[in-house]
């Protein structure tokens, strides 16, 4: 479920605190591998206390276009990573995030930058700046499986 509707067939794990949903998938963040938490403080993505694992297995598999809940945020950073689920295709465009926001010099239309995600590809946002800026952003598809991690830090309240 996502905003109450139904997904596609994405399987989701949340670990640590959970965002808005997922209180029926929602583990221990120390339940992560060792492995993974590791490459994550290898690489300075620490700090985050909320941590979304996402699987998309065939092409039909997607998240809508969407801006993010910025209420639980302890700040607006977004740490979004995409894994290739299979080796031979770790070379490929796994996917393509898009954003999009209202384009001020020509009314009634928006302006879309696309991030082609391939294996290790990560892409950082501040969901409040979006947020204002009015910006959203969406995986239509994903032709080739892949596990996508989003991380954030959410408040303590």
């Amino acid at each position: 479920m996502f905003r109450g509707k139904p997904t596609k067939n994405r399987k989701v794990a949340v670990f640590g605190k959970r965002y808005y949903w997922g209180s029926e998938v929602t583990y221990p963040i120390d339940s992560l591998p060792k492995s993974f938490r590791e490459w994550c403080a290898a690489n300075k993505y620490t700090g985050h206390n909320s941590i979304l694992v996402n699987v998309y297995t065939d092409a039909a598999d997607n998240i809508g276009w969407h801006m993010d809940d910025t209420r639980e945020l302890a700040h607006g950073e977004v740490v979004s990573v995409s894994f290739a689920a299979h080796t031979q295709d770790r070379e490929k465009t796994l996917a393509t995030m898009e954003f999009r926001w209202p384009n001020k010099s020509i009314p009634g239309t928006k302006t879309i930058k696309k991030e082609h995600l391939k294996h290790g590809t990560v892409v950082r946002f501040d969901a409040v700046k979006h947020k204002k800026k009015q910006c959203e952003h969406r995986v239509a598809k994903s032709p080739l499986p892949r596990v996508n991690v989003t991380m954030r830090r959410l408040s303590s309240a």
